[in-house]
């Protein structure tokens, strides 16, 4: 596809984060939820989607099938994970949403949530997924679910299911601390605030869980001291500085064997544009930066209204490896 181009009115950060926030339509799409019970005993919420009057039937058995991984704060229905759902099923292409532990409105078991280096969620997901569907596979993560998908894509190697066929990484950090820097500086605040609401509304669902300071988490005043009190603790690292040195995928790109198509704005509010700038060689990696965008944005504004580049990118590519078209 050519070079993402939005009207001039569209170009920046913030309209190109806020424009694709607000502007996104559901439209006619709806879900078959599946409830998987996880090896540590907590459960994952699967929904199937059906597109249009499409069902997974009409698609046929022998269609692809790719899974979307939503970010921080989001769900299946997240916008953005129901305009990769209606790209991918245009394509012939079935598509499944993975909820994280807690985002698909009920609270998980265990005393786990997720966050950017959890690797196991997704290849559990993945590898059911290769079990019982002889098709080709592929995925999509966003943003913080983008890190997780690298971080599972770069520890399993070449272990990675043999139908995995492409991946597709979009608005992803890959140098965590750097990202919890640049979220707080002048003019990303805004967002910085709404992901801490975020994780208290997650964490206030349930029963305070072993580990951590809960009472400094729901006090903390930025997304590091939030990581430092709770998140670090609860999943094995020793700080928020061990966290993001742990879980940054930039450092394991290079082992990532499954074709991946690293999707980025160099204007993302939420990431620093210098953890692009020097990766070295990455045999089957293919990066896509483009000079605007935003954070899952990459809108722009075509014959029948707002158009989402970022969506049609990451299934035509997935397309190409899948099915050929």
């Amino acid at each position: 596809m050519a070079e993402f181009r939005p009207r001039r009115w569209l170009h920046g950060a913030h309209r190109q984060t806020l424009t694709a926030h607000f502007a996104r339509r559901k439209g006619r799409l709806r879900y078959r939820r599946e409830r998987w019970d996880t090896p540590d005993g907590d459960f994952l919420d699967i929904d199937f989607a059906e597109v249009d009057g499409a069902t997974w039937a009409d698609l046929g058995p022998t269609a692809p099938v790719v899974l979307v991984i939503h970010g921080l704060g989001g769900s299946a229905n997240s916008g953005y994970v129901w305009d990769a759902c209606r790209e991918l099923a245009a394509r012939g292409i079935r598509p499944v949403a993975m909820n994280c532990r807690g985002s698909s409105g009920h609270a998980n078991r265990g005393d786990r949530l997720y966050h950017a280096g959890d690797d196991a969620d997704p290849g559990f997901v993945l590898d059911r997924l290769h079990q019982r569907f002889d098709v080709p596979l592929g995925v999509i993560g966003y943003s913080l679910g983008g890190s997780m998908l690298l971080n599972y894509l770069g520890r399993r190697g070449a272990e990675t299911p043999a139908r995995l066929l492409g991946a597709v990484s979009v608005s992803s950090p890959l140098d965590l601390a750097a990202c919890a820097v640049r979220i707080e500086q002048r003019g990303s605040r805004i967002y910085s605030r709404r992901i801490l609401q975020h994780l208290r509304d997650l964490v206030s669902m349930r029963e305070p869980m072993e580990g951590g300071d809960w009472p400094a988490a729901m006090a903390a005043r930025t997304v590091r001291d939030f990581d430092e009190a709770l998140i670090a603790p609860l999943h094995g690292f020793d700080d928020a500085a061990d966290y993001y040195r742990q879980s940054s995928s930039g450092r394991i790109l290079a082992d990532i064997t499954v074709p991946t198509l690293l999707l980025r704005a160099l204007d993302d509010p939420f990431l620093d544009a210098a953890d692009v700038s020097d990766l070295g060689p990455l045999p089957h990696v293919e990066l896509c930066v483009q000079p605007t965008g935003g954070h899952v944005g990459f809108v722009h504004l075509g014959r029948r209204g707002f158009e989402f580049w970022g969506e049609r990118r990451a299934s035509s590519w997935l397309a190409e490896r899948l099915i050929g078209a």
